[in-house]
């Protein structure tokens, strides 16, 4: 049996600052999706991610 292993992404929409969330596929690498609020598409990597935790850090 295969277990589905999904993870949760949270982006902000640069338009007009909702915090989204979504599921995205276990070995996706880049993806897009739209704002709940106001549809602006909204694209994220998982390089990004790790960029905005570094960035936090160095603060």
């Amino acid at each position: 049996m295969r277990v589905n292993k999904d993870y949760v992404r949270y982006a902000e929409c640069p338009v007009c600052g909702l915090h989204n969330t979504v599921i995205i596929k276990e070995d996706a690498q880049l993806g897009q999706f739209t704002c709940w609020n106001c549809g602006s598409l909204i694209a994220w990597s998982v390089e990004d991610e790790g960029k905005e935790g570094q960035d936090e850090n160095t603060g």
